[in-house]
Parts: structure tokens; sequence; C-alpha cells
């Protein structure tokens, strides 16, 4: 039987080429800084691997720093600038609907002197720009936010935030998770003027345990673990040189799909989707067409409790959520749902669907056709 899975904001398949990337650089078990043949080796993997991130971004090799995933290296660039900055100033801007490695940064930062600004979000999850320029002040040293939301793809209009920041708070250092939006959309650091972006190898056909920061030039952050100086002492402990290599070469397998018309496709692919569900009166989707990311949908079936939903599709090999990962075990409203506007009765029966480049048309398709027929079976039994 064929297994259908929709659950690639939480973790993707890792791709061939990456799984062989792996065996390769296991082979090469040097440290990379240790100064013999195999540690140079391992250390030749790190700079191949750093060029090719780069090549993805668009920037210099030198400005990408491998970490242990998304939720480090958001660790990092939020803590370590914060510091780094305390005497410019102590505000700091983020968004209601951040990821938890971002909100318990902030949280922390908080509890310890900061002054935080959340901005609210519409109905779509998208900030609104106005209250960002308003509440920029001299003392502002970061501002913070997903360029693709993990739950409901909202799109943030980083580009008009990169703007705003440069000529309202100069001296404000600008943050991007890109963790979800990274070879899913299109993504120019340099034009948004984002100073720092983290990526997560495992989001992407890598592996669990890898991840990036780019830290834009001339921008300096404080580093918060200490260690044995790896990563230009920026992020401490001796580098998964396996994981690393098949981070590069997973990025190299994405890239290739993209040449070949991979938005395009996974473009399609959405709108299939919203087609769809925009076509059942019975279902409610939670970010717009316009503001979506292409390969995220989230919709809530009336009368039909997600998690119920989420094991029905299960039992037909469909593999889907009921939101982030991260946060799955808490029974409480996502905190996402919550600053949309979502009331309790939708918001409890919301699904995320998310696709990857490798999704397929007849995929979609069928997963469609399974979500209307379990709703139809979940209503018939609870009328009985």
């Amino acid at each position: 039987m064929s297994l259908y899975y929709f659950d690639n904001s939480a973790t993707t398949k890792p791709c061939d080429d990456a799984v062989e990337a792996v065996k390769n650089a296991a082979e090469v078990y040097g440290n990379p800084s240790s100064l013999h043949k195999l540690g140079i080796l391992a250390e030749n993997i790190l700079k191949s691997s750093r060029k090719t991130i780069a090549a993805s971004l668009g920037c210099d090799e030198k400005s990408i720093y491998f970490t242990s995933g998304g939720t480090e290296s958001n660790n990092i660039a939020i803590i370590g600038t914060a510091y780094r900055k305390q005497s410019i100033g102590k505000h700091i801007v983020t968004t209601k609907t951040e990821h938890p490695s971002v909100l318990n940064a902030f949280e922390f930062l908080e509890s310890h002197g900061w002054s935080v600004t959340y901005l609210d979000v519409d109905s779509n999850g998208i900030i609104d720009l106005s209250q960002l320029k308003e509440c920029l002040t001299p003392k502002t040293v970061l501002v913070s936010m997903a360029h693709v939301n993990n739950e409901i793809g909202s799109i943030q209009p980083i580009d008009e935030v990169g703007a705003i920041i440069k000529k309202t708070s100069p001296r404000c250092s600008f943050h991007v998770d890109c963790v979800q939006s990274y070879l899913k959309i299109p993504l120019n650091l340099k034009r948004a003027g984002v100073s720092l972006a983290s990526f997560s190898a495992h989001k992407v056909h890598g592996f669990k345990g890898t991840g990036a920061l780019y830290v834009a030039d001339g921008v300096n952050i404080d580093n918060i673990n200490y260690g044995g100086g790896q990563e230009k002492g920026l992020r401490n402990g001796t580098e998964n040189v396996p994981g690393i290599a098949a981070f590069a070469a997973a990025v190299a397998h994405n890239r290739k799909l993209i040449s070949k018309g991979g938005f395009d496709k996974l473009s399609d692919l959405h709108n299939k989707l919203f087609d769809a569900f925009e076509a059942m009166n019975d279902v409610s989707i939670m970010c717009d067409r316009e503001h979506c990311a292409p390969h995220i949908i989230s919709v809530s079936a009336k009368n039909v409790r997600g998690e119920v939903l989420l094991h029905t599709l299960e039992s037909k090999d469909i593999y889907v959520s009921t939101g982030s990962a991260c946060s799955s075990h808490k029974r409480n409203m996502s905190h996402v749902l919550k600053a949309r506007g979502t009331t309790p009765d939708v918001a409890e029966g919301v699904i995320r669907i998310s696709l990857s480049l490798d999704t397929t048309a007849s995929e979609v398709e069928h997963l469609i056709k399974c979500y209307r027929e379990s709703i139809d079976e979940l209503n018939k039994y609870a009328q009985k």
C-alpha cells in the first residue's frame, strides 16, 4: 500500500543524495579541527558544504555558520544580538505567531530586563506594517519574525519590513526565521536588508540535527555558548560533518528541482488544494491564497475534531498534522490560531497539510478525495 506524506513542514524524507552524502562523509571521520590529513579532509567537506549553501542564498560563504538546527540558530541570533547591542537599547520586537524557539527566547530576554513588543496579526497571520513603524525607537535593537509561518503558511512582507527598519531605526538588526521558506519560495536576504537568518536541514530533505545561521557582513553578535572556537566562536562544539554534507546535498537536490520548474509545480498543487477546499461549504481555510506559502495549507472542517480526522486519514496511510510538530503535545489552542482570531470550534478542527517539491498531483488528488470522504464518514458516525 502507498504512503501519502503531507507533513513536510514537520520534517521531510531525506533525499537519496543526502543519504549518500552521509555515507561518504562518515568515512572521513577526522575532527575538522585536527591538523592531520583526516582532519583536513573533514574540514574540506565543511568548506564545500558552506559554499553550496551560500550559493543558494546568494551570499558570501563567510556569512554561513553551521548549527544543530533552526532552534539553535534562532537562539544564537536573538539572544546573541540582544546582549551585543544592550548598550544601544533593550527594546526588541517580534510577532505573536512565532515558532516557540523565537517566542521563548524573547520571553527569556523579557525576564532579564528587555522590553518586548509583540506585533498583532490579521486573520491571515500578517503583521500590520504601520504598527511596526510606530513601535520602532532609537532603543530598538532587534526585530525578529518568520518569513513563513509554520502552522498556517502566512508569508510576512520581509522586504517592506527591512525597508521600514532601515529608514526608521537603522541601528536595529533584522532577524528572519527562514526555516519554512527556504527553497520553498524566492528568498533574497540582501534585498530585504536581513541581518541574520535561520535555516534547518531536515525541512529541505536533509537530516535532523543540522542547520545554519546566516550573518550578514558587518553584523556582530555575542556567542551564547562556550567551547573550542568552532564556527569562528559563534557556535562552539565539533561540527556534524556527515549531517552538514547531507544538508549541502539536499540543497543541491532542491535547487535542481527548482531549476526544472519546482516553484511553479508547487504553486499548481497548492492551487489545486485551495480550489478543492474553497468548494467545500463546511471547510474553513486559515490563510487566504494571496498571503499563503505554496507548500502549506491549514483547514478546519465543521463539527470534526482535527485530531480525530488526522487519525482517520492515518488509517488510510495519509499523514498530516494538527499544527506545529514542535508544540503538538499541548492541548490548549495554538497561539497562532488565537492570534489570528480563530474561534475555539474552528480551531479544534484544524489540520495542516504541507507539501514538498517531490509531492505529485496524483497524491494531492488522493488526499482531497480521502479528506472529503473522511469528513463525511465522521459526520455520519456522529449522527448515529
